[in-house]
């Protein structure tokens, strides 16, 4: 009978403080919010996206060309870079 009764008071006090530390909690939190606030978060647009720089062709001028091409290179345009000409090679 006596640990029926204690088994009650402790259901007792748990129903009724248990929602009260809740309630203090949210309370609190409340609380906080009104002494310190957050600010707002401002979303601005993203901005534009910047033009990518024109890459200059690194080409040689004519006479460049024709000075490598007496020294045996040819210039490939496709690695933008000079070739040497194997020997016996026609162009």
């Amino acid at each position: 009978m006596l640990e029926e009764a204690v088994r009650w008071v402790i259901v007792i006090i748990v129903a009724v403080f248990d929602p009260l530390a809740v309630a203090l909690l949210v309370a609190w939190n409340d609380l906080q919010m009104r002494i310190r606030p957050v600010p707002p978060i401002i979303r601005t647009p993203n901005p534009p996206p910047r033009p990518k720089p024109k890459l200059k062709e690194d080409s040689p001028t004519k006479q460049e060309q024709e000075q490598m091409k007496q020294q045996g290179y040819v210039w490939d345009a496709a690695t933008l870079s000079y070739k040497r000409v194997k020997a016996g090679a026609t162009s």
